[in-house]
């Protein structure tokens, strides 16, 4: 609902800050964990790139569900909420 969109429009910016904060989020950090999410999804191309269907085995697995569900707010379109 919009109001659901307005709270969280007035809420993110004193959050992110917060959220910075307390975590020592930096660019510099922020640049390297990039690096590492690039590695990641590269090699579980290199995985995939064989033909098979799922990351482990030929069974849909949790480590299916694990990626998929991390990998989605680094993989969505800015046009879906991740909220």
């Amino acid at each position: 609902p919009a109001s659901h969109r307005k709270a969280v429009q007035t809420a993110f910016g004193p959050i992110k800050e917060f959220i910075s904060s307390k975590f020592s989020i930096s660019r510099d950090g922020a640049d390297e964990a990039r690096i590492l999410i690039e590695a990641t999804f590269e090699s579980v191309g290199r995985l995939l790139s064989d033909g098979r269907k799922f990351i482990l085995g030929d069974k849909f697995s949790l480590v299916d569900i694990a990626f998929c569900s991390l990998a989605a707010p680094v993989i969505a379109s800015p046009e879906i909420p991740l909220y």
